[in-house]
């Protein structure tokens, strides 16, 4: 009898750290160890490597964004896109609905309030030039 109350104990403990850990999981790919998660409003610079622009993303959970790259109306969607979080990378794929994408990049810890990285024409994250934004 003892020990089938251990089995029934341990069952019931594993069970719950199970569910415990599969109800955090989503947390864990949009989070890494820090004080700030992706989701919110991000707003910074990106350049041509020849002048310095406005842009903001509004990171959404679900692994979708709004770009909004108007100077003269800070609120104006300019473009979506899709992220994702891969080994502490964040990237972009932002479609500006002309037929080019581009793709964004950068390192997040979390944190940090800051995505500081590089931007290409897709395929590329390289080509266009760099970006920097800072979490509002």
């Amino acid at each position: 009898m003892k020990n089938l109350k251990s089995i029934l104990t341990f069952t019931i403990l594993l069970a719950t750290v199970l569910a415990l850990q599969s109800s955090c999981k989503k947390d864990k790919i949009y989070t890494i160890e820090g004080k700030y998660t992706i989701e919110g409003k991000w707003e910074g610079i990106h350049n041509n490597k020849v002048a310095d622009y406005f842009v903001a993303f509004q990171v959404k959970s679900g692994g979708t964004l709004d770009v909004m790259d108007n100077a003269a109306n800070k609120s104006q969607i300019t473009a979506t896109g899709t992220w994702t979080i891969v080994n502490g990378v964040f990237t972009t794929i932002v479609d500006y609905g002309t037929g080019t994408n581009a793709s964004f990049t950068a390192p997040f810890n979390g944190k940090s309030a800051t995505l500081s990285g590089t931007w290409g024409f897709t395929p590329s994250t390289t080509d266009g030039g760099t970006w920097s934004v800072n979490k509002q």
